[in-house]
This record gives structure tokens, sequence and C-alpha cells, in this order.
């Protein structure tokens, strides 16, 4: 091989290396861009309640439907502590209703809202994360707003370490 050839295929070489190592930091920033992921398997978590907020409620608008709430082992170790420590994870399941000769059931999910306990790095929003899966889907849909409005409601439950459920044995 000819010398500048040579140099040529080094010159290449080393512009695809710093290329894929830069793509590599791109793709490991993107895949921690999200600190709460999809909580897969939540429906065999510890079950908490369930609730249906209907049209005479406020919050039927932006809420309406049958809530079920989940939390994992850490969370219900939270109930029993009477704190929540890091790693403790709440899903709030809202479906819509459906209403068959006087039965009300369960409808199709309109989204799913996620709390994780991190206080490293939530530690704006009192150490809580926040964010919402729509319908079925898998893609967070808050965005930073969203997730502060997350926060300022849940403040309303501080004496609970801002959460609103309790576990009833």
């Amino acid at each position: 091989m000819h010398a500048s050839n040579v140099k040529t295929v080094k010159a290449h070489w080393l512009f695809a290396m710093a290329l894929l190592i830069s793509l590599c930091g791109i793709c490991a920033t993107a895949k921690h861009s999200s600190v709460v992921p999809y909580p897969k398997g939540y429906r065999r978590w510890t079950f908490i309640k369930t609730m249906v907020v209907g049209p005479q409620s406020p919050f039927f608008q932006s809420g309406g439907g049958m809530h079920h709430i989940y939390a994992n082992q850490v969370a219900m170790r939270g109930y029993a502590e009477g704190r929540f420590r890091d790693g403790s994870i709440f899903v709030f399941d809202l479906l819509g209703t459906v209403e068959k000769v006087g039965t009300i059931g369960a409808g199709a999910r309109t989204r799913i809202d996620v709390m994780l306990k991190n206080s490293q790095r939530c530690s704006s929003t009192g150490g809580w994360c926040f964010e919402r899966f729509m319908g079925d889907g898998q893609t967070p849909a808050l965005t930073e707003a969203h997730r502060k409005l997350c926060y300022g409601c849940h403040q309303r439950a501080s004496a609970q370490g801002l959460v609103f459920s309790k576990f009833r044995n």
C-alpha cells in the first residue's frame, strides 16, 4: 500500500472511531434523559386502591374515570416506616369507564402517571420524579413545566411524604 493511502486509511479509521465514540455518548445521554422509565409489570405490584372520578367532580375533565394505584415493594416499606426511600415507585393507572345495565367497569387506558423517589436526580421536586405515559404507550409525555405542576399539587400531601394515597390493610 502506498504511504499516502495508509495515511488516508488511518485518518478515516480515526474519524470513524471518533464518530462512534461521540454517538455512543449521545445514545447514553438519550437513554438516561428520562429519569422515570415505563413501569413494566406494575400490575403485579401491591394494589393500593381504586377510585372513580365521575362527571360531578371538578377533576372530571382532566382525570375522569377509574383510577387504580399500585406501589412497588420499596414504596410498601415506606408506608410501614412512615418515610418513602429512594426507589419507591407509585403508578396511577387511569382508565375510562364503561357502564352496562347499571354496572360500571374499566374501559380503555387513558394514561399512566408514575412517581419515582430519587432524591439526587429530582431534588428540586421534593425528591420525587414525575412522568406520564399516554394510553398504552411507553413514551414519556410530560414537559418540565408539567412535572413542576405535579410537584406543586403533591405538596398538599407533604405530611405524608408527598404521597396522597394511604394503604388500607
